[in-house]
């Protein structure tokens, strides 16, 4: 009879606590999970660059930079560009670069934009590529996913003149839905 009393508080000893853990774990995910899932809503604010002829709309205030860039084949030039990082895992960029007249005219645009594209998205597996009319020019649309499987691009290129413009929004894989890319891409437009 003790024996049987032993192994039945025996029992309770190890059921107790464990029963606590399932509880006091499962809250706490939640919590974890709930925190994860509410960001606050992105306030998207309409920027516009005199100097690259361009708007859009970014999901935060965006940083100007501008990069000094060589090539033995075209010389200086530089690449301008406005970037938001509203967190960690989401990044929203538009750049331009001014390339010679003489250069661009040695190539086919779509040819020339594509090249850009592959080098811009290296080690990424590029899906629904589609060739746009943008404003009367053309232009390359795409969504790439990165070989490592982390990242999500959505990528829009178009050639205007000699001017390059890029507008690109990478994503955490995991958190594609957080913000409106489409929005973005969609919010680019060309000034005259």
């Amino acid at each position: 009879m003790n024996r049987k009393i032993s192994i039945f508080f025996y029992g309770l000893l190890v059921a107790i606590p464990l029963l606590f853990l399932s509880f006091t774990f499962q809250p706490v995910g939640f919590i974890i999970q709930v925190a994860k899932n509410t960001h606050a809503t992105p306030r998207w604010l309409p920027y516009s660059s005199k100097k690259g002829k361009f708007s859009i709309e970014f999901p935060g205030k965006p940083v100007l930079n501008e990069t000094r860039l060589y090539n033995r084949d075209f010389g200086n030039i530089i690449l301008y560009t406005a970037s938001c990082d509203p967190d960690i895992n989401h990044s929203f960029a538009v750049s331009y670069s001014d390339y010679p007249k003489s250069y661009i005219r040695k190539f086919d645009p779509i040819e020339l934009m594509e090249t850009a594209r592959l080098n811009a998205l290296a080690n990424c597996d590029i899906q629904n590529d589609t060739t746009v009319e943008f404003n009367n020019y053309k232009g390359m649309r795409c969504t790439a996913y990165n070989l490592s499987g982390k990242t999500t691009n959505y990528y829009l290129i178009v050639l205007v003149g000699n001017r390059l413009y890029q507008v690109l929004a990478v994503a955490d894989y995991e958190e594609t839905e957080m913000y409106d890319y489409n929005r973005f891409i969609k919010s680019f437009s060309i000034n005259k």
